[in-house]
């Protein structure tokens, strides 16, 4: 999320590029290559999508961040990624500390990789108040994680 951040500046935004990267790895993860960098893979995953968020952003006029600042932009997000395994256990540890519900949502998504549709017919809520839901969780995780560095 640091990373898509950094090159997307509207929140709401680069929650939903966030959203659609985290689902896109679900979707791929065959693909991932054990003992390989994780986050260097997520990272590529997110560089892709940004790139279209950008094509979409210049379509309609919206670009904020040009070219050879969004390169820098990235080179400095791409630096900052390692210590995976670190951040897993983190991450680990972050999940269960998380209520109930919230840990449930979270299960359900990337678990047992049930779609947004599925989960807002079986908890009974609208398809975004799960994206919201999920958000606001990624956002309580990123801060556990982040307020756990040793």
């Amino acid at each position: 999320m640091a990373f898509i951040i950094m090159l997307i500046p509207n929140r709401s935004d680069a929650e939903d590029v966030m959203q659609e990267t985290i689902t896109l790895m679900w979707e791929k993860k065959s693909d991932f290559i054990t003992g390989t960098d994780f986050v260097a893979w997520g990272i590529r995953i997110a560089h892709y999508k940004i790139l279209n968020y950008r094509k979409k952003a210049v379509n309609n006029r919206q670009m904020i961040i040009n070219d050879e600042l969004f390169k820098k932009f990235e080179k400095r997000a791409s630096e900052r990624s390692g210590h995976v395994e670190e951040i897993l256990y983190k991450l680990d540890d972050c999940v269960k500390k998380i209520s109930g519900p919230d840990r449930e949502l979270i299960y359900m998504r990337y678990s047992k990789e049930i779609s947004i549709k599925e989960i807002s017919s079986r908890i009974n809520k609208s398809i975004r108040s799960v994206y919201l839901n999920l958000s606001r969780i990624h956002g309580l995780l990123l801060q556990c994680i982040e307020g756990s560095k040793s």
